[in-house]
């Protein structure tokens, strides 16, 4: 065999290692998400509180100087979790909701912005394992609804975040409760759970102090 196709092939080899981070790979992920739970599976959400699984692995291009995953590549699967809570969740909301006081044009939808997020860190992912990003709804106040997640292999965690969402349309800001009665999921049981945990919602709590009550 050449050199040029001993070259080739370590270059196919590698790219095909890598297809978790082709260019546009995470938007066709994003997308896929989108298409699945708002067109193509049945709804079956009876629980604001449900847990979501979105199974990944790290690839050669999310190891760091360790051979582990990367720090930084938790928050791109973080993202990705999130948005296959949010959208089995909120279907209704981001395909059927309409604010009476503004009429959206063409090209324009209601939405969920990020405010925060952040990561704590307790074992390391080796390379070409697989992980499971378990998400649910922690809960939410008068402006943000909170969504926490870990990281779990073999039955234990490896990272645990915290994100906080608001709801939006345009640049008015829905209430979480309004959006969860929206979808129907506004239980005298959920609305009991969300008084729980108001103590947690307070910015300044360490978040190890979470892990406790995923």
């Amino acid at each position: 065999m050449s050199s040029r196709a001993v070259v080739k092939t370590v270059v196919a080899i590698l790219t095909l290692l890598c297809v978790k981070n082709w260019p546009l790979a995470f938007h066709i992920r994003f997308l896929r998400r989108l298409a699945l739970n708002f067109y193509l599976r049945p709804r079956k959400v009876r629980d604001v509180f449900m847990t979501s699984d979105y199974w990944q692995y790290t690839p050669l291009m999310e190891m760091d100087f360790n051979f582990h995953k990367s720090n930084s590549t938790y928050f791109s699967d973080f993202d990705l979790a999130r948005a296959e809570l949010l959208t089995t969740l909120f279907r209704k909301f981001y395909l059927e909701f309409k604010d009476p006081e503004i009429e959206l044009g063409r090209g324009e939808w209601v939405y969920t912005a990020l405010g925060s997020v952040n990561m704590v860190f307790r074992r390391e992912i080796s390379i070409y394992t697989w992980y499971n990003v378990k998400t649910r709804v922690l809960g939410w106040n008068d402006k943000w609804i909170f969504v926490i997640g870990q990281f779990e292999r073999n039955g234990k965690v490896h990272a645990f975040g915290l994100a906080k969402y608001v709801f939006k349309v345009r640049r008015k800001t829905i209430p979480p409760a309004e959006v969860i009665a929206f979808e129907g999921l506004l239980s005298d049981e959920a609305v009991r759970r969300n008084n729980e945990v108001q103590k947690y919602l307070d910015d300044s709590l360490e978040l190890e102090q979470l892990e406790a009550i995923f």
